[in-house]
């Protein structure tokens, strides 16, 4: 547990934008809902402009829940570690740092939850909330305009469909009555509207994670609402809006611990309880699933423009070759021809000039690195599958492409090594499969004999490994670089690939929030 630093300085009422009254109606709950006691870091900034007791009322009201919480309160507060934390409470502050606002990314990028509240008046725009602006500029796929207005309305309404049901979740918030609220406005959706007064006016921000970039936890952000201060309302309704504030934070209402809220998921019609609702080996979201697959890019996402999200895309970039084959790729080979953009949404993946959906799934020098992410390692130019190797090499000429590619004939071409049977009976390209796993179908012409068969089962060899046993079969091309696939059994599956990808990135990776 982190050591606890309290100094409590108490020094009367603030004379700006502070709370004046408090009005909440709900079903209120004392008592904790959920059997959990969170790490929870308090942080505040005394302004010295009147009562900064909010940090002091904050860590009164969550340890009342059973939280373990770290008050640092100060004029100059030292921001500590937050990696121990669960969640962290900016509940005052002045202008963040450069290394504050880094500090508080790398928690809502390691699976954290954050609240920041800034201040009401136009005047305190360079004092505080420009800093927190630019903070959340970062933080948010759809920034937010922050501060720069006050709101004369005192009645202010939760807003029932907020994200990740903070305003339902354990308790019904209803109303909240203040004086001088700053304003969040611009272009806020409706769910990310904690906060309203009868005008639509906003007061709050609610962001789960699908709503930040490429980060998996999730945020509050109000303007001068000082929950903590009893300044009206009972304990009860103080202590249910911070239950329901930190049930949120350190959870986000995603079950699944995919990086996407479960109200989302419904709406993106993805799983709240499958992290990979395609199991193409990316999550849902930016999280990782409790370790069972890597970031993806989100439920907003449909990278390829063909009206499917890349959560439920077998193939985002729509470049022939599945997403599942090149994730783990880009966890072995990250980013080979430098232009930052992940082999599921790199159309020429290492940048040789030969498109991935040219160089489909093969290896094409047998070395066991698969050719998208291999320079040099190209497709061979062929007039007829002679020129790709022997007749039992598994290597034909594409005809539309002019290059070989693996893959086999029924007839009229090269067919399978031994050990294995061709998908097609006639002379159009189909896949060799091991012997007795299906077959006698019609196989489609592609670069990698794209296509199933007609009643048989047809299978991609991913990967296929130089470690490979059995009897091999000379592919009678001499020296010219087109090689041959030895027969027997290989060592290179794309489950196999699938599951090393997967294992490297979850050894670096692992999720901070759930217990």
């Amino acid at each position: 547990m982190a050591n606890r630093t309290n100094e409590r300085r108490r020094m009367g009422r603030r004379t700006a934008g502070v709370t004046a009254s408090f009005l909440l109606a709900a079903a209120w709950s004392a008592a904790p809902t959920e059997a959990r006691a969170d790490d929870i870091l308090v942080f505040q900034q005394q302004l010295g402009l009147g009562a900064d007791t909010a940090g002091q009322e904050a860590e009164t009201l969550l340890e009342g829940l059973g939280h373990t919480v770290t008050l640092v309160a100060s004029t100059t507060p030292v921001l500590p570690d937050l990696a121990p934390f669960d969640t962290v409470y900016f509940t005052q502050a002045a202008v963040m740092s450069a290394d504050t606002q880094n500090a508080i990314l790398a928690a809502l990028a390691a699976d954290k939850g954050v609240y920041v509240s800034g201040e009401s008046s136009p005047t305190f725009d360079p004092f505080c909330n420009s800093s927190i602006q630019n903070l959340f500029n970062q933080a948010l796929l759809q920034p937010v305009q922050l501060g720069s207005s006050s709101n004369a309305a005192n009645a202010l309404t939760f807003n029932a469909t907020a994200g990740g049901n903070i305003s339902t979740t354990p308790n019904t918030l209803t109303s909240f009555t203040a004086s001088g609220a700053g304003r969040v406005f611009g272009a806020i959706s409706a769910k990310n509207t904690l906060l309203q007064d009868a005008s639509n006016i906003k007061a709050g921000g609610v962001f789960p994670p699908e709503d930040l970039d490429k980060m998996s936890g999730c945020a509050i952000v109000v303007m001068d609402l000082d929950w903590w201060t009893p300044a009206g309302g009972t304990a009860a309704a103080r202590e249910a809006v911070a239950e329901n504030f930190q049930t949120f934070l350190n959870g986000c209402a995603d079950s699944d611990d995919d990086g996407v809220s479960d109200p989302q998921e419904t709406t993106s019609a993805t799983g709240t309880n499958d992290p990979d609702s395609d199991d193409d080996g990316l999550c849902d979201g930016y999280g990782t699933g409790n370790g069972t697959c890597i970031p993806g890019d989100g439920v907003y996402e449909d990278f390829d423009g063909d009206t499917m999200i890349d959560p439920l895309d077998p193939d985002d970039d729509n470049d022939g070759v599945p997403t599942s084959f090149e994730a783990p790729l880009e966890v072995m080979y990250p980013n080979i021809d430098g232009d930052d953009a992940p082999t599921w949404e790199d159309l020429d993946s290492d940048g040789d000039g030969y498109a991935d959906m040219i160089e489909g799934e093969n290896d094409y020098n047998m070395n066991g690195i698969p050719a998208i992410v291999e320079i040099g390692d190209f497709p061979m130019p062929c007039d007829d599958d002679s020129d790709c190797g022997g007749p039992q090499s598994g290597m034909v000429c594409d005809d539309a492409l002019a290059l070989c590619t693996e893959g086999c004939r029924g007839q009229g071409g090269n067919g399978c090594p031994t050990g294995e049977t061709c998908t097609s009976t006639d002379n159009t390209i189909g896949d060799c499969i091991p012997d007795g796993t299906g077959g006698g179908g019609t196989g489609g012409s592609g670069p990698s004999g794209s296509g199933s068969a007609a009643g048989g089962t047809t299978s991609v060899t991913a990967v296929t490994s130089t470690s490979a046993t059995g009897a091999g079969e000379d592919d009678g091309g001499g020296d010219d670089g087109c090689s041959c696939r030895s027969g027997g059994t290989g060592s290179g599956p794309k489950a196999a690939l699938v599951a090393l990808g997967l294992a490297l990135l979850l050894g670096r990776r692992a999720s901070s929030r759930k217990k």
